[in-house]
């Protein structure tokens, strides 16, 4: 029966857990009936709910553990719900501890003292990601924000990595517990007002974690420019290495949280946006960051109705990225001319326009249209590779409106990262023959290389282009 298990997933143990006493058996003392165990995911904490939950923690008491928790309140049995949680859940919380590799936790207002009582209530040797977050909507920003403990752990948990909190900020003396964790995921709830953050203290995150390498910092609408920045240490003493800023509420707040948390050498620095306001601030501090780099590679590319535009220095080991959805950028207000999104950009990337000697973009009309906007003015004197990344599917039907001034292209290239592809020879010599300014034969021909992907004809019409 065992091997048997062995081939089944988590939900099919479960299941199998169900069908008789013999199975039951057998299921109990398999590993993976007692290795991930979620309680609550939106359903109520019915009697029966919480036995099951109980069965399970109980049947692998030394096995490794990853524990979900979804302390929900529903319907008219709040009352009740409350009860068994405080009386059977968390009690099982607190018993596997020693078990513990990842925590995660989401629950209501009501539960948030009593899950940080239970953390401070012994050591987790094993635990290596913690999630605590609330279950409150927007109205969470007008509760109070609670400090986790400084004895969270009872200041031992010597494999803690990971921290993601939305509901609780870091305490103002060392948690020792926390000695060890690399990245911090700092979230606020989604703001229907642009609350103002003042309370926010992100100099604590360096007290208690001085290995702190990443730190994501996820404003939903907040305004974060008041928060105690200036309390933060010197950037170029931190050992933070990758900063993400997102959906923080204007280009003001953006380029406060840049400006104290980042500095030139850091390897990544990620901001993303779904404001109305494209970051010239924030952009100008970025390429900032570059200014020793003698050549630099600009990506345009796509993805999940967002447009990410990244810039990479010369070694290519610093990136710095900033990112809007793409409904922000091409609706609501003019793009271009007096007044329009982009045209405050054009400044930023004329500065950088002749350090580019490389540039990568998707086959989407969007990623064509920033950048035709953007470089409107421009002449991009020693990019010399072209790479097109064939991932929508419609390079054979983009309309590029515009060309692009690139006097020393010397190579382009066609990639598809993900399978291949057949580009039929009329497509490129139409879309080359959109983006470059012609006439071709007064120029060099270009080296066409094909990764992945295979342009399909004779050649012919493609003499004049390709070498």
């Amino acid at each position: 029966m065992l091997r048997i298990l062995d081939h089944l997933s988590l939900p099919d143990v479960v299941y199998a857990s169900h069908v008789c006493l013999a199975w039951r058996a057998a299921a109990r003392t398999h590993p993976t009936f007692s290795s991930r165990i979620s309680l609550g995911d939106g359903e109520e904490l019915s009697d029966r709910a919480v036995a099951f939950f109980l069965d399970r923690m109980s049947a692998g008491r030394r096995d490794a553990l990853d524990l979900e928790l979804y302390l929900c309140l529903h319907g008219t049995s709040q009352s009740t719900t409350m009860c068994r949680v405080r009386s059977n859940v968390i009690p099982a919380l607190i018993g596997a501890f020693n078990r513990l590799v990842k925590l995660s936790i989401a629950c209501e207002e009501s539960f948030i003292l009593d899950i940080l009582v239970a953390l401070v209530s012994g050591p987790a040797p094993r635990l290596s990601y913690l999630c605590f977050g609330s279950l409150a909507g927007p109205s969470r920003l007008f509760s109070p924000s609670y400090p986790l403990p400084a004895r969270i752990f009872a200041g031992h948990a010597p494999k803690l990595r990971d921290v993601c909190l939305d509901c609780c900020d870091f305490p103002n003396t060392v948690a020792s517990a926390f000695a060890g964790v690399r990245n911090i995921t700092r979230a606020f709830k989604a703001s229907t007002g642009s609350v103002v953050m003042r309370a926010f203290h992100p100099e604590r995150f360096f007290r208690s974690c001085p290995a702190l390498e990443e730190l994501r910092i996820l404003g939903n609408g907040c305004r974060l420019r008041e928060a105690c920045w200036t309390a933060c240490p010197p950037r170029t003493i931190s050992k933070l290495r990758s900063l993400t800023v997102a959906d923080v509420d204007d280009d003001d707040d953006t380029a406060a949280v840049v400006q104290s948390l980042s500095h030139a050498q850091m390897c990544r620095v990620d901001v993303n946006t779904n404001t109305a306001t494209v970051g010239l601030k924030t952009l100008n501090l970025l390429t900032g960051h570059l200014q020793d780099s003698p050549h630099l590679t600009l990506s345009i590319c796509c993805t999940m109705g967002r447009l990410h535009c990244c810039v990479t220095d010369a070694t290519r080991r610093r990136q710095r990225t900033i990112s809007h959805a793409l409904d922000d950028l091409w609706t609501a207000c003019p793009v271009n001319g007096p007044g329009g999104r982009l045209e405050a950009l054009k400044s930023c990337f004329n500065d950088i326009a002749y350090r580019l000697s490389r540039v990568y973009m998707s086959d989407h009309e969007a990623a064509w249209d920033f950048l035709l906007a953007i470089f409107a003015d421009a002449v991009l004197v020693n990019v010399e590779t072209l790479t097109i990344m064939l991932v929508s599917g419609n390079f054979e039907r983009i309309a590029i409106n515009g060309t692009l001034s690139l006097p020393s292209l010397r190579r382009l290239e066609l990639v598809s990262p993900t399978k291949f592809q057949q580009v039929q020879e009329e497509a490129l010599v139409r879309v080359v023959g959109m983006m470059l300014p012609g006439p071709f034969p007064l120029r060099e021909k270009l080296v066409l290389v094909q990764q992945n992907v295979h342009v399909c004809g004779d050649g012919r019409l493609m003499d004049g282009y390709f070498a």
